[in-house]
C-alpha cells in the first residue's frame, strides 16, 4: 500500500498550497516525509527478504541433510528439531506472512518450500533441485 500511497502523498504535498506563514524548511520537511517513508518501507522490505532467504536456505539445508541420512524428505518440518535445527526459524518480522510452508511429496520426492513476500501473493518458492529460490506469483 505504501509504494501506491507514498508517490501520491508527495504530490498532493507539492500541489496543495501552504499558508502564506509557513516557511521554506516545512514547505521541504512536507514533502520528504512520504519520499522518506516510502523509503523506509522499502529498505525494510528488502532487509525482510534477506532474513528470509538466509532462515530458508537453512532449513533447506536441514531438509537435504534429512533425505541424505533418511533417504527421504520429511513430512513435516518439526521432525528437523532438534537433529537438524534447534529450532524452525521464521521466514521474516513482520505482522503477517511470516512463516515458512511446507508440503511433502512422497511420490515425485519433490517437497515445497515457501515463504510469502507479500501475503497473500508473492510467494517464493524454494527448488530443491537446483538450490534456488524462486519468485511464484
Amino acid at each position: 500500500i505504501t509504494v501506491y500511497l507514498c508517490p501520491i502523498w508527495a504530490v498532493l504535498c507539492v500541489i496543495k498550497p501552504l499558508p502564506r506563514d509557513v516557511g521554506a524548511k516545512i514547505a521541504v520537511i512536507r514533502v520528504l516525509i512520504p519520499i522518506f517513508t516510502m523509503l523506509l518501507v522499502l529498505v525494510n522490505f528488502e532487509l525482510q527478504k534477506a532474513i528470509a532467504t538466509m532462515n530458508g536456505n537453512s532449513i533447506a539445508q536441514a531438509c537435504v541433510a534429512y533425505r541424505r541420512e533418511n533417504g527421504q524428505y520429511p513430512l513435516c518440518l518439526e521432525e528437523l528439531v532438534p537433529n537438524y535445527l534447534s529450532s524452525i526459524p521464521r521466514a521474516k518480522y513482520c505482522c503477517c506472512g511470516g512463516r515458512f510452508e511446507y508440503i511433502p511429496d512422497r511420490q515425485s520426492d519433490r517437497p515445497v518450500l515457501y515463504w510469502y513476500a507479500v501475503p497473500p501473493f508473492a510467494k517464493w518458492v524454494y527448488c530443491f533441485e537446483a538450490a534456488t529460490w524462486r519468485f511464484l506469483d
